[in-house]
């Protein structure tokens, strides 16, 4: 079952105030960190079905910074904690074009960009890192699903 952020129409205007002037400069991966916490229970992982992120945000004249910490405990045989795993990815958008950004853009704004662009844009990095990760602590690469946005129907 994919990861769904639910999304309103305020926050894709938003997104969009932002997005106009946004080019995507850099992706990197900042943390990358894993530990079997059961060598028996890691040899069948259940999957990961839970988003769970922090962000931190940056904002310059020019520039806007993301950086995404995700942390897993995944289960594993016997419904144990097999592996815990840490990543954090960072994401810097050149933002020049709108002048000063730190006075054109609201932090209403940049937090949905963050919740919409900049998450869809390092969602690739974190599956293949999470991917990479497990099949370098145990037997089997883990394969997250995919992420998808959906209007939020309450908004």
């Amino acid at each position: 079952m994919p990861f769904v952020i639910q999304v309103s129409k305020a926050e894709r205007e938003q997104s969009a105030s932002v997005g106009t002037y946004a080019r995507l400069s850099d992706i990197s991966i900042l943390e990358l960190h894993g530990k079997v916490l059961d060598a028996e229970a890691a040899e069948e992982l259940t999957p990961i079905n839970e988003l769970n992120s922090s962000v931190t945000v940056g904002l310059t004249e020019d520039s806007l910074m993301y950086r995404f910490k995700h942390e897993f405990t995944v289960k594993g045989k016997n419904n144990k904690d097999a592996l815990y795993l840490c990543t954090e990815v960072g994401v810097i958008f050149d933002v020049s074009s709108a002048g000063n950004a730190e006075e054109a853009f609201s932090a209403e704004a940049v937090n949905a960009f963050g919740r919409t662009t900049a998450i869809a844009a390092v969602y690739p990095y974190l599956r293949a890192s999470i991917s990479d990760l497990t099949g370098r602590l145990c037997s089997s690469h883990m394969t997250m699903d995919l992420l998808a946005m959906e209007d939020d129907q309450e908004a």
